[in-house]
């Protein structure tokens, strides 16, 4: 942790890159919250569309609003559709690399390459062995950052993966109150992760 406290006092931008509105909460929010109250600024770009015909579609983008409210943080949404078969990763590159130009992010949190590999998302997506494809998508988008030479350090999920450079500890009550955002569709029990340390790994360049 005293590696983490030292970034901390470093950081004045942090730039989050989610899949899904709520992903800002399930795997950033703990970090997200200690980064709002020490006063960096935040900047949270969810990259897809919720999903036609889910039953919360017209509130989770409301739902992330009100965690951006929450965290003061400023926002983008890509309205990429969240299927990978149509996923446009050159457009997603493209408003990515406009973003950070403006933003000029310290830190950039986003999915790690498996796409987080053992959580929830499997199941739906019927992979055992890996994480959610759109979720990989966004990582080898948000690579770019670091290509481009716009970012120097990239974080990404260490959920799934073997060994994290960073273990977070945080509040629950900020993390859980991310969540409450996103409440009633929102069930812990399907993300047991959620209220664990955040973990992870760190690429820079």
């Amino acid at each position: 942790m005293a590696g983490l406290r030292k970034a901390q006092k470093r950081v004045a931008r942090l730039l989050a890159i989610v899949a899904h509105h709520d992903d800002e909460a399930l795997y950033f929010g703990g970090l997200l919250s200690i980064a709002s109250r020490l006063g960096a600024r935040l900047h949270i770009v969810v990259v897809t569309a919720p999903a036609p015909g889910r039953k919360d579609s017209a509130t989770r983008q409301e739902s992330f609003r009100q965690v951006c409210e929450r965290l003061g943080a400023e926002h983008t949404e890509l309205s990429q559709p969240d299927d990978p078969r149509r996923f446009m990763m050159e457009a997603v590159r493209q408003g990515l690399l406009r973003i950070a130009e403006d933003f000029r992010p310290d830190i950039v949190l986003t999915h790690n390459a498996d796409g987080e590999p053992g959580d929830v998302y499997r199941k739906s997506f019927q992979r055992p062995a890996g994480g959610h494809p759109v979720h990989e998508l966004v990582h080898r988008s948000a690579t770019c950052l670091i290509q481009s030479g716009i970012v120097k350090h990239l974080w990404t999920s260490g959920i799934g993966m073997d060994d994290a450079d960073v273990l977070v500890e945080y509040d629950q009550r900020e993390k859980q109150a991310l969540l409450d955002c996103y409440a009633p569709r929102w069930r812990p029990h399907d993300y047991p992760f959620a209220y664990d340390p955040e973990p992870y790994v760190r690429i820079s360049r």
